[in-house]
């Protein structure tokens, strides 16, 4: 068979070609590390370590969602564990209160230190995290969710969403709690009263109603589950004219008190249902302010309360008994707030469990994936340093052929 020069050397330059090639890819196989540098390298094993680093790449997003659990969460049982503390040391002093020893100086410095309390609370109840949104703000955590209104009693103005982050493809946990659930939704010891003024109102600046107290627990336990309103009158309706206002049912607009005085700033006696209030400022007529009977009470209406009581103490045989009946009630509702709490602090230990589980999940899976892709793509050096030393030694017998075939010539043979 005849070979011409030309296919000779087409030969063996293509040989020789071939040769640098594998030579070459196995050397930049060893500058990276990786055995697939391309796509066309192991069309499948490519496409296998793409799965693999988009499911890595979640697994460290999940990991990063973890971190964050994991720092609201212990945020907010460090602000519980705060908050707890401030019910068990207001306990102590609502006690020491009930000492019949106690002067009225005694009992002012207890109501201040209580106040300061009150203050303490309302801060804890507005903690911030290092990004400056609310704890227990729910969805709306940019703005403060507890404000304290113009009466003095505090208010949750935000919602009752909670804000749950997603640590796993099949875990979500909420990270934070509402206020709402922690400080406002408290069961009572007994029937109670919440309040506030109607949004039609017209006076200007707005009347306020306070929070009220509860003066008979057997006539609000009877009048139960019945709202009441109060609504200012014409100063025509009595005589002679003056500020008056009358109290009805809410349900079926029954009247309760009718037509009766009123001297801004003094106290409304609802005979009736067992409670008084107090409206501040100068309500217009028509103006209406609602007292609603719950079996819930905020942990700030208990405390303030309390207060309000201790401060306006009436030593007598009458007044001390009042002022012990509310005490007990106080103290049954505290230990209803701090019960409250240890549910609420119960369940993010419980959520704090699940993101220390999932982060170990988390830890294994990255391990797992990281091996497998290393199976599919990394070098096998020892393999890969010998075939290097095979492919040089070919690719110079390869040379060495070519330069002593190519050298011959037939004038060799003269």
């Amino acid at each position: 068979m005849r070979i011409s020069t030309q296919q000779l050397y087409r030969n063996g330059i293509a040989n020789l070609g071939n040769a640098q090639q594998e030579l070459t890819k196995t050397q930049e196989q060893i500058s990276a590390g990786k055995k697939i540098l391309s796509p066309a390298d192991d069309p499948v094993g490519a496409s296998r370590v793409l799965r693999l680093n988009q499911e890595l790449e979640q697994n460290s997003q999940f990991q990063k969602n973890v971190d964050l659990a994991q720092s609201r969460l212990e945020l907010e049982d460090g602000v519980l564990e705060s908050v707890t503390e401030v019910y068990q040391r207001v306990r102590e002093l609502a006690i020491q209160s009930g000492d019949g020893i106690l002067s009225a100086a005694d009992r002012n410095s207890i109501a201040q230190e209580l106040r300061s309390r009150l203050d303490q609370l309302k801060g804890l109840a507005n903690s911030t995290d290092g990004r400056g949104e609310y704890l227990f703000g729910g969805f709306q955590n940019t703005q403060a969710p507890f404000q304290q209104t113009p009466s003095g009693s505090v208010e949750y103005t935000s919602d009752e969403g909670r804000r749950f982050i997603q640590i796993s493809s099949s875990v979500t946990i909420a990270g934070t709690d509402n206020g709402n659930s922690v400080f406002m939704d408290v069961k009572s010891a007994g029937t109670t009263i919440c309040t506030d003024s109607s949004k039609s109102n017209t006076s200007s600046p707005p009347a306020h109603i306070t929070i009220g107290q509860v003066t008979d627990q057997a006539k609000l336990n009877a009048f139960a589950p019945e709202d009441m309103k109060i609504v200012f009158n014409d100063v025509n309706t009595v005589a002679p004219p003056g500020p008056n206002f009358s109290v009805f049912t809410v349900s079926d607009n029954r009247p309760i008190v009718t037509a009766q005085p009123y001297t801004p700033g003094a106290t409304i006696n609802i005979e009736a249902s067992g409670v008084q209030v107090e409206v501040q400022g100068a309500p217009a007529v028509g103006d209406a302010f609602f007292v609603r009977t719950s079996d819930k009470q905020p942990v700030f209406d208990t405390l303030e309360r309390f207060i309000d009581g201790l401060e306006q103490v009436n030593d007598t045989p009458e007044g001390r008994a009042t002022f012990s009946a509310m005490l007990d009630t106080t103290i049954a509702n505290l230990d209803n707030a701090e019960t409250a709490m240890l549910e609420v602090r119960t369940e993010v230990g419980a959520r704090l469990n699940t993101v220390e589980d999932t982060r170990a999940v988390l830890e294994d899976n990255e391990i797992i994936l990281k091996e497998l892709r290393s199976k599919v793509e990394d070098l096998d050096y020892a393999k890969a340093i010998s075939d290097l030393s095979f492919q040089s030694f070919v690719l110079q017998a390869a040379q060495q052929t070519f330069s002593r075939v190519t050298g011959l010539s037939l004038f060799d043979q003269l």
